[in-house]
C-alpha cells in the first residue's frame, strides 16, 4: 500500500484502495475499502471488554437474585417478588436466546456474517419484555419503600443496567 493522497492508500499490485475518515479531533473514525465495505471504530463503551464485564456483573447479580437464600438475605420481603419476576424472566430469556441460536440456526448459517434468526426468537424476546415489567415493578416498590439497605438499591441499579444492556443490543424484542 502506498499513500496517494491524505487518508487515501492504493495497493501497489492492483487497483485496491482504502481510505480513512477522521473526526473533528483528527482521530481516525472510519475505514473504507474498495467496494462496499466500511468499518467504524467502536466506542469504548461498546468494546468487547466492557460489554463482557457488564454482562458478567449482571449475570452474577441475576443468579444471586434467582437463588432463594441469597434473595432473602439481599432484599426486604416487599422487594423479593418483583426482583424474582425480573430475574427469572431475564434468565429464561438468556437461556432461550442461547437455545435458539444453538439449535435453530445451522452451523453454516452461524458462520456467515448475517444470520436470519428463526421465528422462536420472537417468543423468547417477549421474556425480556416481561423482565422489563418486573424491573419497573421492582423500581416502583423500591422508590416507594426507600429501604436503608444499600444492597436493595444495588439490585435495582443492576436490574436497570441489565435492561439497558438488553435494549442496547436489541434483545428486548422491540425497536425504536
Amino acid at each position: 500500500m502506498a499513500q496517494v493522497a491524505p487518508n487515501l492508500f492504493q495497493s501497489l499490485d492492483d487497483d485496491y484502495v482504502c481510505a480513512f475518515r477522521r473526526d473533528s479531533s483528527g482521530r481516525v473514525s472510519h475505514l473504507f475499502t474498495s467496494g462496499t465495505t466500511a468499518l467504524e471504530r467502536v466506542p469504548w463503551l461498546l468494546s468487547v471488554a466492557v460489554q463482557r464485564q457488564v454482562f458478567l456483573l449482571c449475570a452474577l447479580a441475576l443468579v444471586l437474585v434467582l437463588v432463594g437464600p441469597t434473595r432473602r438475605w439481599l432484599l426486604p420481603e416487599q422487594l423479593r417478588a418483583p426482583a424474582s419476576w425480573a430475574a427469572n424472566s431475564f434468565g429464561f430469556q438468556l437461556l432461550g436466546l442461547a437455545s435458539c441460536s444453538s439449535f435453530c440456526v445451522s452451523r453454516g448459517a452461524r458462520e456467515q456474517l448475517y444470520v436470519r434468526l428463526p421465528w422462536p426468537i420472537w417468543i423468547v424476546q417477549t421474556l425480556g419484555l416481561l423482565g422489563l415489567g418486573g424491573v419497573a415493578w421492582f423500581m416502583a416498590r423500591l422508590l416507594r419503600l426507600r429501604p436503608r439497605a444499600p444492597l436493595a438499591w444495588l439490585a435495582g441499579v443492576v436490574l436497570m443496567l441489565y435492561a439497558a444492556w438488553l435494549w442496547q443490543w436489541r434483545l428486548l424484542g422491540y425497536w425504536f
